[in-house]
């Protein structure tokens, strides 16, 4: 029976002990997919800060109801103080106690890099949801993206709200992913024979009812976007400025089921996916933190494309009227249609 040797060849009659031989583990070339993803949005940001469409669209004369914009702004400076008090408590009390990044403070950078794609969905055929130009923004880096061929000029984009979207992914996320694991744990206690696919049912129902719960009880009625889509599936308030397409909250709670799935599933060592090796690899405690940020930038960005955005991409195709109650509403047009424009605003046309 053969053995594997103690010392390996190292070359000019050296020899090395096996355990030292370097080999490549999985976190390290997720990390370098992550590495790359975050390169590639890197480089847009820069075209779009130094480019055309770094410049806000503007609300046109339509006011929003007063009580609107102190509660968007209010709402935008609770955001931020959530993302940096989550930020202290997932990222800075795990590294200065143990000199780690753990993986919830790995998720919670990787969920806040979500918004790089928010509106990728709507790159070639037209917009189904825009943005209130009354929040603060600085227009949209999207039209920088190559391939992009939805209708686009400077200051005629939905102008992405940062203070709200960075700061919201990564909170969003992270109470959709909480409250999936609760559910993958609580059930698994009290129903210990239920099937895989009927407890990822579970989660996937109860992260659909609270995706809608949270679009409809607090965004949309904040004015801070609006849904134009109109097609085959139901929708609530259908017509209305706050109209919520069904089909949101399932494509949502898809992704956010994939989330928990890929949480909830570790190794021994508590690793997830596309953290296998990390306790393998020979690294300073930064490098490591590194190497796990970056392999869950890379899982996170792959899941929220090709789970969410690539089957909700056809929604901005489906052609239909934008509803009246959002066309009489300058600050919801963002410019791209309707009154002013030579652009009609159906949805397959913007």
């Amino acid at each position: 029976m053969s053995t594997i040797p103690s010392q390996v060849r190292a070359g000019r009659g050296r020899t090395v002990e096996a355990s030292a031989v370097k080999v490549t583990q999985p976190v390290q070339y997720w990390a370098y997919l992550g590495l790359l993803i975050s390169a590639f949005w890197a480089w847009i940001m820069v075209k779009w800060v130094t480019g055309p469409y770094f410049t806000p669209t503007l609300p046109g004369p339509t006011p929003q109801p007063d009580w609107q914009g102190p509660a968007q702004i209010g709402f935008q400076a609770f955001c931020i103080i959530a993302l940096f008090i989550v930020g202290y408590k997932l990222l800075w009390k795990p590294w200065a106690r143990e000199r780690r990044v753990t993986t919830d403070g790995a998720l919670f950078i990787a969920f806040f890099t979500m918004f790089f794609q928010d509106q990728i969905t709507m790159m070639g055929g037209g917009y189904w949801f825009t943005y209130n130009a009354h929040v603060f923004n600085m227009g949209s880096w999207f039209p920088e993206i190559p391939g992009w061929m939805t209708f686009a000029q400077p200051g005629q984009t939905p102008g992405e709200p940062i203070l709200m979207m960075g700061p919201g992914y990564a909170y969003f996320f992270l109470i959709m992913t909480f409250a999936g694991m609760f559910i993958m744990r609580r059930f698994r206690e009290w129903w210990p024979s239920m099937s895989t696919p009927a407890l990822f049912f579970s989660v996937f129902i109860a992260c659909a009812i609270l995706d809608a719960v949270i679009e409809i009880g607090f965004w949309i009625p904040l004015g801070f976007y609006a849904y134009t889509y109109g097609g085959i599936l139901p929708m609530i308030n259908e017509g209305t400025v706050r109209q919520f397409p069904i089909i949101e909250a399932l494509g949502t709670a898809w992704l956010s089921t994939a989330i928990v799935a890929l949480r909830y599933y570790t190794d021994d060592k508590g690793q997830t996916l596309v953290e296998r090796g990390l306790d393998k690899v020979v690294a300073s405690p930064l490098k490591k933190g590194l190497l796990r940020i970056f392999a869950m930038v890379a899982a996170i960005q792959l899941i929220f494309f090709f789970i969410y955005n690539v089957p909700m991409y056809p929604l901005g195709a489906l052609s239909k009227d934008w509803p009246a109650s959002i066309q009489e509403r300058s600050y919801l047009m963002n410019n791209i249609c309707g009154h002013g424009t030579p652009r009609a605003c159906r949805t397959g046309d913007t």
